[in-house]
């Protein structure tokens, strides 16, 4: 199979579960938010007031490939959203969050109840990951090929935050994975010699459901 890791830099950040919005031929997962500041977190990360429920978009309907969008928020203490950073695969999938998380003043004017630090409320930065699948993997029936569950945009640390504001944090780059009967990414090969060691370490961190053969998980 193939995956689309995004961004213009590469360092994997994996949530640890995730929230199916929504089942269908193409399913639309989306990850619950985790914190950034994976050695520091607050007691209690920021939730969503409002759920999302992305839609497929109906010009990849066809697709065979998987697709996603990770995004980082900075959430302060009354709960707003004062800046986001999105990746994504592709266009389509950015444009139904752009409409369902709205804008404002050019950040996103979704809310949250406010992350918690010894029951007080604080500032965070925090991300999820939105998953479009394709009707290939879907989660019914009794052969499908892997599903994505989670994913985390790859950074490399050797960059400076020159080099990543001038990626535009926009860059997709292309390989194949083998995921086994687990869902646990073993190899990913065809990738640029410049992010293939990041990658072969990194995405075995995603999260996938393996692929099926007549009802049985299968590498």
């Amino acid at each position: 199979m193939k995956f689309i890791p995004a961004g213009a830099v590469f360092r994997l950040v994996l949530p640890a579960a995730v929230l199916i919005a929504r089942i269908a031929a193409q399913d639309v997962i989306v990850s619950p938010p985790t914190s950034v500041y994976e050695d520091d977190p607050p007691d209690q990360l920021p939730a969503p007031k409002h759920a999302l429920h992305p839609d497929f978009p109906d010009e990849l309907r066809k697709t065979a490939d998987i697709g996603y969008v990770t995004e980082e928020v900075f959430v302060d203490d009354r709960g707003k959203t004062l800046s986001a950073e999105m990746h994504r695969t592709l266009p389509a999938y950015e444009h139904d969050l752009d409409r369902l998380e709205g804008t404002e003043a050019g950040t996103r004017s979704r809310q949250f109840n406010p992350a918690r630090r010894a029951g007080k409320p604080v500032n965070s930065l925090i991300r999820f990951c939105v998953v479009f699948n394709p009707a290939s993997a879907g989660a019914a029936g009794p052969d499908a090929t892997p599903r994505l569950l989670d994913a985390r945009t790859v950074v490399d640390p050797k960059r400076s935050s020159k080099e990543f504001e001038a990626a535009v944090s926009q860059e997709v780059v292309w390989a194949t994975a083998s995921v086994d009967e687990r869902g646990q990414p073993t190899a990913v090969k065809g990738a640029p010699d410049s992010v293939a060691g990041l990658l072969e370490q990194d995405v075995r961190t995603w999260r996938f459901a393996p692929a099926r053969l007549a009802g049985h998980a299968v590498g």
